[in-house]
């Protein structure tokens, strides 16, 4: 189970679609450089992430080159009780982490995350946890096969009841996993992208969303084999929402110019975020 959380925060980073521009208020980018931090905090994590970066400008001093990684800045995250764990800087995945044995993620808490730089920039960036969905209220059905079009992958069907009298915010995706029995290996075999979703013209109060399992029905696994999907329905902050809803837009668009994205940071770009989910796992079908 810790190995399944532990893949469920990996991959929800590696959803957060980390590539960093140079982003400004204007759409000409000012020739200087300045920080950029990347954090999304969850109660499911078990180690908690922090990307430190500098923006490239599109023009002037510095265009053309690559973003940098800071290795070597000071990244603080700090409770409501002003208790503080200081990051520590991980070469391999090039971010600081912190486990979350040493620092506990709450729901409707409020989290500060300070970076300093070491030649004086300081960013810094609040948000605060939200409530996780009623598990109780979430199910998964799975398309009917069509016998006409059999190599069309079928889509299920994600369901939960949302909060009402409140503005809410929710992310989905979906992972394929193949277990080999024999070889006691389990693959991950495929990726369905991740969704942000407000509750925006919700209906009756429950949320229904197609998510493609990323499988054709007409494959077969072998007997030493065992397929499952694995469907992860988070509630999310604004903050969240907006930064990869603006995220995906941009990346729709033809067009290589700058362009704005969402940032809640002070003194830098960059997201500070919070997000709480619900785990599913349907067995693969197969006619």
């Amino acid at each position: 189970m810790k190995k399944c959380i532990y893949l469920f925060a990996l991959l929800l980073t590696m959803c957060s679609c980390e590539n960093f521009g140079a982003f400004e208020e204007d759409s000409i980018v000012k020739s200087t450089t300045q920080p950029y931090v990347l954090c999304f905090l969850s109660p499911q994590d078990t180690v908690i992430q922090v990307t430190v970066k500098m923006t490239t400008p599109t023009v002037g001093e510095g265009s053309g080159s690559s973003n940098q990684y800071i290795s070597n800045a000071r990244v603080v995250l700090r409770n409501e009780q002003n208790q503080e764990v200081i990051l520590q800087w991980n070469e391999q995945l090039k971010k600081y982490l912190s486990s979350k044995s040493f620092f506990k993620i709450e729901a409707q808490k409020q989290y500060r995350l300070f970076v300093t730089t070491p030649k004086g920039d300081s960013v810094s960036a609040s948000c605060i946890i939200p409530s996780t969905i009623d598990s109780n209220t979430v199910s998964v059905t799975r398309a009917p096969f069509n016998p006409e079009n059999p190599m069309a992958s079928l889509p299920y069907y994600l369901r939960w009841k949302d909060i009402g009298n409140e503005k809410n915010y929710y992310a989905a995706f979906g992972l394929n996993y193949e277990t080999d029995t024999l070889e006691h290996k389990t693959y991950l075999t495929g990726v369905d992208a991740q969704r942000t979703i407000s509750d925006d013209n919700i209906q009756n109060g429950i949320i229904e969303y197609p998510i493609v399992g990323g499988i054709y029905p007409y494959k077969r696994l072998a007997k030493s084999h065992i397929g499952n999907f694995m469907f992860y329905i988070c509630q999310t902050d604004e903050h969240y929402y907006r930064y990869h809803k603006e995220f995906s837009q941009i990346n729709d668009l033809p067009s290589s110019e700058p362009m704005k994205l969402y940032s809640n940071m002070t003194g830098g770009y960059g997201v500070f975020a919070g997000y709480n989910g619900v785990m599913l796992r349907a067995d693969k079908w197969y006619e």
